[in-house]
This record gives C-alpha cells, sequence and structure tokens, in this order.
C-alpha cells in the first residue's frame, strides 16, 4: 500500500516537471537552479520573481530568458506578481480557452480589466506575446493595482519615434516609459511594439513594476532647481528626489515644477531610489492657489523672523535687506524718494494717506496677501485683520505664516 502511495507520488511529480512548472523554490537558491542567468541584464529581476515563485525555470535548471513567451505563460506570470484572486463574477468567455491549462490565470485577469481578446471572441493563448501587449497589460495591471489615472494629459508628447499617439498601446507605453519600468534597451533604442516579448523582458516589467512606490498625501513644495518635491502623507512628511526628466501633471495638464500648485492632494509615483516618476496632483482651488503663491513668495524672499518681525512692525529685526526690497517695489508703484524713505527711517507716522497705500501695495504684492488685509495689519488694526482674515485663503495664509502655534 505505502509502495503504491509512494508510485503515485512520484508520477504526479515527473509530470509536474516535464510541464515545466516548479513547486517553490526555497529562498537563497534561485540563483543555483537558474543556472543561464547570471550575468544577464536581467538576473536580478529574474531572481527576484524567481524567489517570490513567480516565475520558474525548466527541468534542466535553466530560464531561458530571452526565449519568447506565449500570451498564455504572461498571462500566469501576471496573475501571480499580482495575486489575484478568485472572483464570482461573471467572467468574460474566449471561445479558444476551453480546457486550456491557463483558463483560470486568463478569466481572473479579464475580469479585472488587465486582458482584452480579439474581436473574434478568442484569446489565442499560445500564440507569442508581442512587446506592445506585454506592456499594455502590465500597465493595466499596475493602474488597477494602485487607481493610476489611464489617459495621457493633452499635449504630451510620444518618446518612441515608431510608437505615435495613435496607436492603440500608445499610452500604456509612455507612462511604463516614465515609470521606469520597460527594459533599457527599449528604452534607448526604440519600442518596435510588434516585437515578440521574451522571458527576460516579463520578468523585468513585472518585478520594477512590482518595485513602484506610490506615495500619497499633501503637496507641500515642488522645486525643479534643487530637485526636491515634498508631500505630507498620514505617516509624515516625505522628500523625494524631483528629476528633470519627471512628468508632472494638474488636473488635466501637464506643468512644469515652477508651476505646480502646492496644498493639492497628489499622488506620486517614484521608483525603488526615491526619484519621482510620475506626479497627479489634484486641480487646485482659488485658496490653494493663493496660498500656494504666498507660500512661493516667503520661501524665496522671507525668513519666517523676518515675516513675523515684519507684521509686529520690528524693521530692525527684519534686517535691512528686507527694507532695501519693500524701498525699491515702493518706488516701481509710484511712491516717491521722501515716502520711500520713511520705511526706511521706521517712520509709518510720517507717511501720508498716500503713501500708507503704497505700502500696503508694496508689501501686498510681495507677499501675495490681499491689500485690504496688508494695510490692517500695518496699522495695527487686529480687529480689521480678524474681519478680513476669515475668508478661507486670508485665514490660511495668516495661520501658517503669521501666527504660527509656538
Amino acid at each position: 500500500m505505502h509502495k503504491t502511495r509512494l508510485l503515485a507520488m512520484l508520477v504526479v511529480l515527473a509530470v509536474l516537471a516535464a510541464a515545466g512548472l516548479n513547486l517553490g523554490t526555497p529562498a537563497g537558491q534561485a540563483q543555483e537552479q537558474l543556472a543561464d542567468v547570471e550575468g544577464h541584464w536581467a538576473e536580478d529581476e529574474i531572481l527576484q520573481l524567481a524567489e517570490e515563485a513567480i516565475v520558474t525555470g525548466y527541468p534542466d535548471g535553466t530560464f531561458k530568458a530571452d526565449r519568447p513567451i506565449t500570451r498564455a505563460e504572461f498571462a500566469t506570470i501576471l496573475t501571480r506578481a499580482f495575486e489575484l484572486a478568485p472572483t464570482v463574477e461573471e467572467r468574460p468567455t474566449f471561445r479558444d480557452l476551453q480546457g486550456h491549462w491557463a483558463r483560470e490565470a486568463v478569466q481572473k485577469l479579464a475580469v479585472a480589466g488587465i486582458i482584452e481578446g480579439y474581436p473574434d471572441g478568442t484569446f489565442r493563448p499560445d500564440e507569442q506575446i508581442t512587446r506592445a501587449e506585454m506592456t499594455a497589460m502590465v500597465q493595466r495591471a499596475v493602474n488597477s493595482l494602485h487607481g493610476l489615472a489611464e489617459q495621457l494629459p493633452a499635449g504630451w508628447e510620444p518618446t518612441f519615434s515608431d510608437l505615435g499617439s495613435d496607436h492603440w498601446a500608445f499610452a500604456a507605453a509612455e507612462l511604463a516609459y516614465q515609470e521606469g519600468i520597460l527594459p533599457p534597451y527599449v528604452r534607448e533604442e526604440g519600442f518596435q511594439p510588434d516585437e515578440e516579448a521574451t522571458r527576460a523582458e516579463t520578468a523585468y516589467m513585472v518585478a520594477r513594476s512590482l518595485n513602484l512606490e506610490v506615495l500619497e498625501g499633501t503637496l507641500t513644495q515642488a522645486d525643479g532647481e534643487s530637485q526636491a518635491l515634498v508631500l505630507e502623507t498620514e505617516e509624515g512628511p516625505r522628500s523625494l528626489i524631483l528629476p528633470s526628466d519627471a512628468r508632472l501633471i494638474q488636473g488635466d495638464q501637464l506643468v512644469t515644477a515652477d508651476e505646480l500648485v502646492s496644498q493639492v492632494a497628489v499622488r506620486v509615483i517614484a521608483d525603488p531610489y526615491g526619484r519621482a516618476r510620475l506626479v497627479e496632483a489634484a486641480t487646485p482651488s482659488s485658496t490653494a492657489r493663493i496660498t500656494d503663491e504666498a507660500l512661493q513668495v516667503a520661501r524665496k524672499l522671507l525668513t519666517q523672523e523676518q515675516l513675523q518681525a515684519l507684521i509686529a512692525g520690528d524693521w530692525t529685526r527684519a534686517g535691512q535687506e528686507l527694507r532695501l526690497t519693500l524701498y525699491d517695489l515702493m518706488i516701481e508703484r509710484g511712491a516717491t524718494p521722501f515716502e520711500a524713505e520713511a520705511i526706511l527711517q521706521e517712520d509709518w507716522a510720517t507717511l501720508t494717506e498716500l503713501g500708507k497705500e503704497r505700502l500696503a501695495a508694496a508689501v501686498a504684492a510681495y507677499l501675495a496677501l490681499p491689500e485690504e488685509l496688508t494695510r490692517a495689519l500695518l496699522d495695527g488694526n487686529w480687529a480689521r485683520a480678524q474681519e478680513l482674515a476669515q475668508s478661507e485663503a486670508a485665514a490660511e495664509i495668516l495661520g501658517r505664516y503669521l501666527f504660527p502655534e509656538g
């Protein structure tokens, strides 16, 4: 009886081995079992997926990285990688999948909206998958996992000369390129959408997509010059590198770092090295836009101490440099040298009413604050300032920068 059971187990193992399947690779043994990946350009990614039992080798211990991969094989790998569970939803039926070994994996992906069949109702599981098909499927999986937009904003210029905006896989290829998940030679030599995808390319793209970090929070700073991006997340502030080739989207528009308005909800796709690759920021409200302008001015021209000193009327503490800047702003706005000199002499009382109006206008422009609010602050009319600060934008600016806690 025991001999019969043992014989049955050996038969099952033999069948699995003949099918090229693997019952799981113990951690640390992937490189030993995949004898032909050492030194390959996708070695790290192949071994990562092998360690996680997402890809498997052949019975002879090889991976055959440069061999083409079929649509069924790719669907199986993608299902494992993104851990798609069985679903009770109605499943699309492909008429050529009946009895096929990859039917379950294909149907999971179809329900999730990650794969599509052909117009004739077939999936063609045993055909080689093309680079365009592979990229589209991986990108749909990434979008589905993280809730990312699938469409590109207006004005997005094609990266590849052989993949125009009219190609069905254009958006997926552009996003994959931006996220850094395309194979290196594809990024450098051209996309070649109809080229047969290989097992190595599959492992590379799937592993790189799993290694992406998606952060959500409130955007607090984006500086192209210093290449810094800062957002406030639930776990606290996060600082990322903002490389020059990162794509920034606000609402449905491509923007530069200087145009990106902060104080809005943001989603950032970052690579494992802490570099922001794709930034999707919400359309700013008028409040966020006004606040952002004030923040930009304050960061570039004022320290918080200078700002508080200015509002308190403590010109000495604010510093000579700040007074000279305001002097120049007053002259630019039509103040007489006498009126502007009153600022340098700290003589607010001797200013004419017109001079006070010009100073208020200069300070308002300097700080991106409403002019009437600025005048009330300079006059020391705190009751009026408080009344004006009831507006949401003014309250945000005052609370954050003029009267910070502590």
